[in-house]
């Protein structure tokens, strides 16, 4: 009788654990989501290297200034991109959380001028 009490304890830790990081998860995307739609900003990214997990490619690193304040975050790659490291694209911002950001794979930056307006330059990256 104590092993399957035991044994249901645990089962409601797990469940409650598991509740938790769900609730987690769900509350800091719609938090991410909020910061992006209220205040925001554009500028330029420069993606800078594969960020590997699992020995796959599942993300690419890219950085960005905002008030020449340096940023990097991730972002999942998109499969109809080929080879899309030191390429330019434009990132979308939260001007409340600047380390809030997202970048847009379609619509990529080649103007020069944008490109150092926005603190960056054609220099390429070392994939580290």
């Amino acid at each position: 009788m104590d092993k399957i009490k035991a044994t249901i304890r645990e089962q409601n830790f797990m469940f409650i654990i598991c509740a938790i990081v769900i609730l987690y998860s769900i509350y800091s995307s719609s938090k991410h989501e909020n910061y992006l739609s209220s205040e925001y900003g554009y500028t330029v990214g420069k993606t800078i290297k594969y960020n590997f997990a699992d020995g796959q490619k599942n993300c690419i690193k890219y950085k960005y200034y905002v008030n020449n304040v340096k940023f990097v975050n991730c972002v999942v790659i998109d499969p109809k991109i080929s080879c899309p490291i030191n390429k330019f694209y434009r990132v979308k911002y939260s001007k409340i959380k600047p380390e809030i950001s997202e970048l847009y794979f379609t619509k990529r930056v080649i103007d020069t001028g944008e490109v150092f307006k926005a603190g960056l330059n054609f220099e390429k990256e070392e994939s580290k």
